[in-house]
């Protein structure tokens, strides 16, 4: 179950407006340590009101205190904005979660290794130790 916030009406045509005059969706970065030890980022986007209020609020808080992760569907591609990778979350089809199964959560290199596995399979991606560490 999702742990973000729902916002009224004028809130979400707020966060709609300014995704709009800012010339597209926000994008938002995500990293994680991977078992290596390295850290790995990716870019998500979304204009959905409810994403880009909960992603903020999230934004808000000290890194240390960010306990959300992206949970949605992973399509081929880079998206245009999911550069370095040849997969991206689909705009407008995650969301910010603090649970999910643990069958969705992997290292984004994985993904990017059995793509095909994760669209026509799993269905969701979700990796857990993922945090916003900004949006741009």
């Amino acid at each position: 179950m999702a742990r973000h916030r729902r916002v009224g009406l004028t809130g979400g045509l707020l966060s709609v407006l300014f995704a709009a005059g800012c010339g597209g969706s926000p994008e938002f970065v995500f990293s994680l340590s991977t078992p290596s030890g390295s850290v790995v980022s990716f870019i998500a986007t979304t204009t959905d009101p409810e994403v880009l209020t909960a992603a903020r609020e999230e934004l808000e808080r000290p890194k240390s205190d960010r306990s959300l992760y992206i949970l949605g569907p992973v399509a081929e591609g880079n998206g245009g904005h999911n550069v370095g990778w040849d997969w991206h979350f689909i705009p407008g089809g995650w969301e910010l979660t603090d649970t999910s199964m643990d069958l969705c959560d992997a290292d984004p290199q994985f993904v990017e290794d059995t793509l095909q596995d994760w669209i026509q399979k799993i269905g969701r991606y979700c990796p857990k130790e993922a945090r916003l560490t900004a949006e741009r």
